[in-house]
């Protein structure tokens, strides 16, 4: 459940009558994912990257939106890895696309780690 705090804390970190820009409000709930998950507040980190997934993706950001799916992952890693899984391929798919063979690598490699893990 998303706190009282959280939820205001876009419209205090940009003023509350300054208008709404998509971009910061997406990069200030991934901020507040790293809070949240810090305080071990795993639905609450969910969420907040949740919402960033949906507010890169209709400004068409697809390299925010890739790189917020990799940190969806990592929170959805600790309690889901198949929801962590899913995550990281659709990240290396967008990353594909960009041309991004660093990044693709870098999650090909923490996926074989993590199917290491499932299988112990």
């Amino acid at each position: 459940m998303t706190s009282r705090l959280t939820r205001s804390a876009p419209k205090l970190l940009c003023g509350a009558n300054a208008p709404r820009s998509s971009s910061g409000e997406a990069g200030a709930r991934v901020s507040l994912s790293h809070i949240a998950g810090w305080r071990g507040q795993h639905e609450e980190a969910v969420e907040h990257l949740e919402l960033a997934l949906r507010l890169y993706q209709g400004l068409g950001d697809a390299a925010a939106h890739a790189d917020v799916l990799v940190q969806l992952g990592v929170v959805h890693e600790r309690e889901d890895s198949s929801k962590a899984e899913a995550c990281w391929r659709r990240a290396i798919s967008i990353y594909r696309e960009q041309g991004r063979s660093a990044e693709v690598a870098q999650l090909e490699e923490r996926l074989e780690e993590l199917d290491a893990r499932v299988r112990g």
